[in-house]
């Protein structure tokens, strides 16, 4: 004997089946789309459109796209859900239109950890903005990241020749910037 669940999923397949050979009717669909505008939508379509509206939530809220990997957005496994994407793509298996859905949210990257310098930088740009120079006490924190510890690294791996070029450049473009400022 079939519990309600599974008579209502079967009763949802069966409405899915009939929207998909066009034998659905235009109040049965309607009716149907008030209730869940993604009804019609495949199991796999659907966790990919959730997917898609918990990182706009995600990401009009933190103002970035780095989600840890536990993070849940609402009943969404966002953090899992956006690690996947990111696999799928540098494996090659994400789809050019999924990948095109992915770069029209603004602040989506490819790679959380070269974003990680970006939003490090974008944080000391505020604190420069704010202080008007760049000696970040080493214990403070702008916008969630441990600003002074992280100019401190720079520094450090400046003073041992193993920053990359790039990074220094960056930091060089930026003139409050000094490679002598340690603040403790």
């Amino acid at each position: 004997m079939m519990d309600a669940a599974q008579t209502g999923a079967r009763s949802l397949a069966a409405l899915r089946a009939k929207n998909r050979l066009g034998t659905l009717g235009r109040l049965e669909a309607a009716v149907m789309a008030e209730l869940d505008p993604l009804w019609a939508m495949s199991a796999a379509d659907r966790a990919w459109a959730e997917g898609l509206l918990a990182l706009d939530v995600f990401i009009a809220r933190e103002g970035h796209s780095v989600i840890p990997l536990g993070h849940l957005e609402g009943d969404a496994a966002l953090g899992l859900w956006a690690s996947s994407c990111r696999r799928d793509f540098n494996a090659g298996r994400l789809t050019d239109a999924r990948a095109a859905e992915l770069l029209s949210r603004p602040l989506w990257v490819w790679s959380v950890f070269g974003d990680s310098f970006a939003r490090s930088l974008g944080a000391l740009d505020l604190f420069i903005a704010r202080a008007g120079h760049s000696a970040v006490p080493h214990d403070h924190v702008e916008a969630d990241i441990p600003l002074g510890k992280w100019c401190g690294w720079q520094r450090s791996a400046y003073a041992a020749g193993t920053l990359p070029a790039l990074r220094e450049d960056a930091l060089n473009a930026r003139p409050e910037w000094s490679w002598e400022h340690d603040v403790t």
